[in-house]
C-alpha cells in the first residue's frame, strides 16, 4: 500500500479535478441552502484563501488535498450565489412598480424594457422584461419610472428537448417577463455607460442594419423582408459570431499593418504586425462590449483571440 501511494504522489495533479468535483458535489447535494449570516461573503473569503494555500502549500499532501476540496465546495457555492436570479411566486396583473431602467431592446414590432425593481420579489433586485407597444416613445436607459405592469412567470420547456424558455430567463437574470400598461418617468439618473451608447447609436442610425450587425439587438430584420433571408439559408447573417469577426479582424489588420509601417519609431522597436494585432484586438473587445456580448459573439472573440495570441 506504501508503494502504491507513492507512485500515486506522483501523478497527485490528476486527482485535483476530483476533489473539486466532490466538494461541489457535496454543495448541491445539501437539501436547502446553507443558512449561515454573510454565508455568500465567507464562501468568498473561503474560495480565495483554499485556492491560494492549495497553490503553495507543498506538504502535507493530506491538507493539501483538503484544501482542495473545500475550494471547490467555496467556489461552487460562490458562483451559485453570483447567478441566482430572484423567482417570481405567482403571476402579477396590473399592479405598479417602481425600478430603474437599465437596458432596451428593439424588435420590428415592439420595444422590450429591462427593468430592475425591488417591488415583485422578498429578496428585491430582481430584473423584469416588459414589451412596450412599437407606437409608444420608450423611456431613456436610467430612467427611474413607475409603471403599471403585467407579468408572468417565464415558461419552462414544454417537450423534451425543446427550448427551455425558464432556464434561459434564469441565467440571463430574468425573474419575469410581461408588458407595460402605461409608465411615467420619476427621474432620470446616469446608469450604465454602454447600454446608453448603444441606445444612441440605436436612436441615430435608425438602420436594421445597425441594429443587427452592430448593437446585436434580435429580430431587427422588418417582417416583410424576414422570410426573404430565412428561405435563401442565410438568416443565420444576423446573428454576430465568427464570420463578422473573420471579416473585422481582416479588415482592421491590414488598416493598421499599413498604418504601424509609416511609423518607425515603433516598428524599430516593435514589428509592425505585432502592434496592428493589439490594435485589432482592442477594437474587437469594444466590438464586442457594444454588440451586447450575446454567446455566440463572446465565444467567436474568445476564439479570435486565441488566434492573435498565437500569431504574437
Amino acid at each position: 500500500m506504501k508503494s502504491w501511494l507513492e507512485l500515486q504522489y506522483k501523478n497527485a495533479v490528476l486527482y485535483v479535478p476530483f476533489l473539486m468535483a466532490a466538494g461541489a458535489a457535496l454543495y448541491f447535494g445539501l437539501s436547502t441552502e446553507p443558512r449561515i449570516p454573510y454565508f455568500n461573503i465567507i464562501a468568498t473569503i473561503a474560495a480565495i484563501l483554499s485556492g491560494i494555500g492549495a497553490i503553495f502549500l507543498r506538504r502535507p499532501v493530506l491538507l493539501r488535498a483538503i484544501l482542495i476540496f473545500i475550494f471547490g465546495f467555496a467556489y461552487t457555492a460562490t458562483f451559485t450565489y453570483s447567478i441566482a436570479t430572484p423567482k417570481l411566486n405567482h403571476n402579477i396583473r396590473g399592479e405598479n412598480i417602481t425600478g430603474i431602467v437599465e437596458n432596451i431592446d428593439y424588435t420590428t414590432d415592439k420595444t422590450r424594457i429591462f427593468i430592475r425593481t425591488n417591488d415583485i420579489t422578498d429578496s428585491g433586485n430582481a430584473l423584469v422584461r416588459v414589451s412596450l407597444g412599437r407606437d409608444n416613445v420608450p423611456p431613456r436607459i436610467g430612467d427611474k419610472i413607475q409603471a403599471t405592469v403585467n407579468l408572468f412567470t417565464p415558461n419552462a420547456a414544454t417537450a423534451p428537448e425543446t427550448f427551455d424558455f425558464a432556464r434561459w430567463a434564469y441565467f440571463n437574470g430574468i425573474t419575469a417577463t410581461g408588458f407595460i400598461t402605461e409608465y411615467s418617468v420619476l427621474e432620470n439618473t446616469p446608469h450604465n455607460i454602454i447600454n446608453s451608447v448603444r441606445d444612441y447609436l440605436h436612436k441615430k442610425s435608425n438602420s436594421f442594419l445597425t441594429d443587427g450587425l452592430i448593437l446585436g439587438y434580435k429580430n431587427p430584420i422588418p417582417t416583410n423582408e424576414k422570410t426573404v433571408w430565412t428561405t435563401a439559408g442565410i438568416g443565420h447573417v444576423w446573428a454576430i459570431s465568427g464570420f463578422h469577426f473573420a471579416l473585422m479582424s481582416g479588415w482592421l489588420f491590414a488598416i493598421f499593418y499599413f498604418i504601424f509601417r509609416c511609423i518607425s519609431p515603433i516598428t524599430r522597436r516593435v514589428p509592425a504586425r505585432i502592434s496592428a494585432m493589439i490594435a485589432v484586438w482592442i477594437l474587437l473587445l469594444m466590438y464586442v462590449a457594444i454588440s451586447g456580448a450575446s454567446v455566440a459573439t463572446l465565444r467567436a472573440f474568445l476564439m479570435i483571440s486565441l488566434v492573435i495570441l498565437a500569431l504574437i
